[in-house]
């Protein structure tokens, strides 16, 4: 913990400050107590490795966050409120996130239906932010990243926001989802991405695969 968002951490269960986390793993060396302990997958995403990755929406609202000013819990909320907002008037800001792009997808060898969205991400930890269990099938499935891409325009994703947050099937029709070993985006334009919350360049392919296990400490 220590980031902004705390993310990864917060869809591990790892709770408190970075002082109050090191405080007890000192304690439970030194009274030799034993530590709760989780596994978790990376994802390689081209050469890099990342827990949470995604182009379209995921990365346009972290642009819109880091632009507004000082990245804060705070100013992540307000963007967050902003889009929703945006959303119900369907004004530019929304439509701005919400922009379209056409693309390829593979996953595990089956091709999706769609060819253009709106968004298309992953993760190994069920959290993408303020405690919205978006992946929630990695806790069903491990080994495996949660996949998802949808080509809903603002408004229509409204209604699903509710099961998105409490890490349920969505039951929206124009919305991919699975667990899976291997994502291969072909973009016909490129796009950057993000992962972990870093934004990262261009790239007209995405092959995405499940990555290393790691063991984490649970203070």
């Amino acid at each position: 913990r220590g980031g902004t968002l705390n993310t990864i951490a917060t869809g591990l269960g790892i709770k408190g400050s970075p002082e109050e986390l090191l405080s007890r793993l000192v304690i439970q060396y030194h009274e030799d107590l034993p530590f709760e302990t989780k596994t978790v997958s990376l994802m390689k995403i081209n050469e890099n490795y990342g827990f949470i990755f995604g182009i379209g929406v995921v990365y346009n609202f972290l642009e819109a966050y880091y632009a507004d000013g000082a990245p804060s819990p705070m100013e992540a909320a307000t963007t967050l409120l902003r889009g929703v907002g945006s959303s119900i008037f369907n004004t530019q800001f929304s439509r701005d996130l919400f922009r379209r792009f056409e693309a390829r997808v593979t996953v595990d060898g089956a091709l999706w239906p769609y060819c253009n969205y709106s968004a298309i991400y992953g993760g190994t930890v069920n959290q993408i932010g303020f405690n919205f269990r978006t992946f929630y099938l990695v806790d069903q499935h491990p080994g495996t990243f949660h996949g998802i891409g949808f080509t809903m325009p603002p408004r229509n994703v409204l209604p699903y926001i509710p099961k998105m947050f409490l890490g349920k099937p969505s039951g929206c029709p124009t919305l991919l989802e699975a667990p899976m070993t291997h994502m291969r985006i072909e973009l016909e334009t490129a796009l950057p991405h993000q992962v972990d919350g870093d934004m990262l360049p261009a790239a007209t392919i995405y092959d995405i695969s499940i990555g290393p296990t790691l063991t984490v400490l649970i203070p």
